[in-house]
């Protein structure tokens, strides 16, 4: 589609954002982040020079440059995007507007893997609190968390609402129901626990 609308277009069109944007999240999903990397760059690249800066296509493209970053382990600079994105999002849709919950989501991964698990926790809990709720993602994220911060009731509770919402979500043989349940089962043996 995109070889199409370079042909058509150019290869600087202002309507390729879109485009680029979707091929780098299906890109990004394959494991390809350099190639996520390079096209969401070319995206910003295409945006700067048609978009007004605030315009929310920028949120997106910051947002997924962000996610990329942090799956090749760059934090510094993938919370920059992360937080250029988040603010984007607010100034285009509001404190609990589309992208925004999503976006906190992302930022509180970034704090996680650098290990600064009480802000991770502050953003999971806000991403919810926007959101309307928890996803089992979320929930079994936050779950792992607050078993680093120590606090293995609340870890608990949130590992079995991360099953309960996975059971709602997806049917028995699921694998990621599966991977949810083995999660917790790891959990109550990491810390000698019952179920």
């Amino acid at each position: 589609a995109l070889s199409i609308r370079e042909i058509i277009q150019s290869p600087e069109h202002p309507g390729l954002s879109n485009v680029i944007m979707n091929l780098a999240s299906t890109v990004r999903s394959l494991g390809d982040f350099e190639t996520a990397q390079s096209l969401l760059e070319r995206g910003l690249r295409i945006a700067k020079s048609s978009l007004e800066p605030d315009h929310p296509d920028f949120a997106s493209l910051y947002n997924g440059l962000g996610i990329v970053l942090w799956k090749q382990g760059d934090y510094v600079r993938a919370l920059a995007r992360l937080e250029h994105a988040g603010r984007l999002y607010i100034e285009a849709y509001g404190e609990t507007g589309p992208g925004v919950g999503n976006n906190l989501q992302h930022q509180a991964r970034v704090f996680h893997s650098m290990g600064d698990f009480k802000k991770s926790k502050l953003l999971y809990e806000r991403s919810a609190e926007v959101s309307g709720g928890y996803g089992p993602g979320t929930a079994s994220e936050l779950a792992e968390v607050l078993e680093k911060l120590g606090n293995i009731n609340g870890a608990m509770e949130h590992h079995k609402l991360a099953i309960e919402l996975s059971s709602e979500r997806y049917d028995t043989t699921s694998p990621y129901l599966m991977r949810t349940m083995k999660e917790y089962e790891d959990f109550l043996e990491r810390n000698n626990l019952e179920r």
